[in-house]
C-alpha cells in the first residue's frame, strides 16, 4: 500500500517540476532572467541624508521660578514656530530633491 502510494506520487512531483517552467528554461535564458535580476538591484537608488530640519526635535520650555504662566506660553509658541519653519523647510527641501530625480 505505501509502495502504491508513492508510486503515484511520483508523476505528480514530475507535472509539478515540469509546469514550473524551471525545468525546460535553456542556459540563455536563466542567464537572461538573472542578467535583469541584477540590473533591478543596480538601478535602486541611494537617498541622501536627512538635512537636520528634518531630524530636529522641538525644543522644551519649562518654567522658571516665579515666571508667569503666560510667558511660558508664550516661550512654547515659540518654539513650536520654529520647529513649524524648519518642517517646512524640511518640505521644500525633500520636494526639491523629488523633482531633481524626476529631471533625470
Amino acid at each position: 500500500m505505501v509502495r502504491l502510494a508513492s508510486l503515484i506520487l511520483v508523476p505528480a512531483v514530475l507535472l509539478a517540476i515540469g509546469a514550473s517552467g524551471r525545468a525546460c528554461q535553456t542556459t540563455q535564458d536563466r542567464l537572461s532572467s538573472a542578467k535583469v535580476t541584477e540590473a533591478v538591484a543596480k538601478v535602486r537608488i541611494e537617498l541622501p541624508e536627512l538635512p537636520e530640519a528634518c531630524v530636529a526635535e522641538m525644543e522644551r520650555a519649562y518654567p522658571k521660578a516665579g515666571e508667569p504662566w503666560v510667558i511660558l506660553q508664550k516661550r512654547w509658541e515659540i518654539l513650536a514656530a520654529n520647529r513649524d519653519q524648519m518642517s517646512a523647510d524640511c518640505k521644500t527641501w525633500w520636494d526639491d530633491y523629488r523633482n531633481r530625480l524626476a529631471a533625470e
